[in-house]
């Protein structure tokens, strides 16, 4: 990502294109994604103004991707592809053995949207095609962003999302196999822990340091992010899936219970990337959880137990239904001003705290200070009391919003 910009310092456009790319990429980092659109926005209208040469198109293409990142994490999904679409096409316009490359990495951007909305057939279309590009460039296995490994990652997330866990299987293993060989500490701190593979290896089959894996990812989480973090109980409910995976249901419950009563709290601000994956997630662990209990059941009837079936079957309901609803609901759409407002509020705070809890994560992991991290942690505590005033406040004088965005379980009656 910083060969574009070297390519402008070249050129002596250091000063003020520099400044731009700075506050874009801190914006990112800080989950101030309004903030992040209108910086990048405001580079791009500087180069386009300013500048001129060979070097503008790729150029152009890096900053469309932040604008995109920007729109996304605002849940502006069909803003984010018809910016994406319109670089597209100007890339084809241009098209020559230069743009492919280009053209390839939007491909990939556009698939990543697509997966976000739940447009899975389509995610995977436009990510075989990036691979196709990548194969013919021979851009290797070996980079973090573009290539074989981000086309191939997508592919295998659409996968997942689609239950279709031995195909993805096969995909996060050649991962491993090919990234892991050409970029063994890519794999090992950016693709390892990824929560898909994860779950996608415990459903089909652990690897033998599967256990380890999870075991250190648990330990990593609950330390930088503190044990009641949706991630850091999605971990334990993954140690708790590989134990019911291998034939010890009862050791598992007392996992699964602890995780699932910080994830069912949780659930609607996970700091993830994409949201759809976390519920899908849920919903699979939720399903693991109940065939434990069932296990369990079948050796001894326990009342509790049965209690605690219905709960985790209403909590999975609960995720399918908040997935489908939400995902219909847009700032855009709500003609109040005032709930329009608390809306943006809300979904902002909880994209920020998302975004500082990654931070914090990568400040840790980086060693840096006791006094840089407490400052993060305050932000976000700060952040947190604002969203849960805010949701009070929902809650107060927009109840049907409200249930939207954050669906309670149905009862056991009415599930019965």
């Amino acid at each position: 990502r910083y060969l574009t910009e070297l390519e402008i310092n070249r050129l002596g456009k250091t000063r003020q294109s520099g400044i731009h790319l700075g506050r874009t990429m801190i914006a990112e980092a800080e989950g101030r994604w309004a903030d992040m659109e209108r910086d990048a926005r405001e580079w791009k209208s500087h180069i386009i103004y300013n500048s001129s040469g060979d070097w503008v198109p790729n150029a152009l293409s890096f900053i469309v991707d932040y604008i995109a990142i920007s729109l996304t994490e605002q849940g502006r999904l069909q803003e984010a592809e018809l910016v994406l679409r319109e670089r597209l096409l100007e890339e084809v316009k241009r098209f020559d053995s230069s743009r492919a490359a280009n053209v390839a990495e939007l491909y990939a951007d556009l698939a990543k949207v697509y997966l976000r909305a739940g447009r899975l057939e389509d995610a995977l279309a436009l990510a075989r095609q990036s691979c196709i590009i990548a194969k013919k460039l021979k851009m290797g296995w070996g980079s973090l962003i573009g290539g074989l490994l981000e086309c191939i990652w997508f592919q295998a997330n659409a996968q997942f999302a689609m239950r279709r866990f031995k195909t993805a299987r096969v995909m996060y293993d050649k991962i491993k196999s090919e990234h892991g060989r050409n970029n063994p500490l890519g794999f090992d701190s950016y693709v390892r822990d990824d929560p898909n593979r994860l779950l996608t290896l415990i459903l089909t089959g652990a690897e033998a340091d599967t256990v380890a894996v999870v075991d250190g990812l648990i330990a990593r989480l609950s330390e930088m992010l503190g044990p009641k973090h949706y991630r850091s109980a999605e971990a334990k409910a993954m140690k708790a899936a590989l134990l019911a995976h291998s034939g010890e249901p009862e050791a598992a419950l007392p996992l699964f219970r602890e995780a699932f009563a910080v994830m069912s709290k949780r659930s609607q601000s996970a700091g993830e990337g994409d949201a759809s994956l976390v519920r899908q997630r849920f919903v699979y662990l939720s399903e693991v959880y109940l065939d434990a209990i069932a296990d369990v059941l079948a050796g001894k009837q326990t009342p509790s137990l049965v209690e605690a079936a219905f709960r985790v079957a209403a909590e999975a309901r609960a995720q399918r239904v908040g997935a489908a609803v939400s995902a219909s609901v847009s700032r855009s759409r709500i003609a109040d001003p005032e709930l329009a407002e608390l809306a943006r509020r809300e979904q902002d705070a909880q994209r920020q705290i998302g975004a500082l809890q990654k931070l914090l994560a990568n400040a840790t992991l980086r060693g840096a200070s006791d006094a840089a991290r407490e400052r993060l942690r305050a932000r976000i505590n700060g952040l947190r009391a604002a969203r849960a005033a805010i949701l009070k406040e929902l809650e107060q004088r927009f109840p049907a919003y409200a249930e939207i965005i954050k669906p309670k379980p149905p009862s056991r009656a009415s599930l019965q």
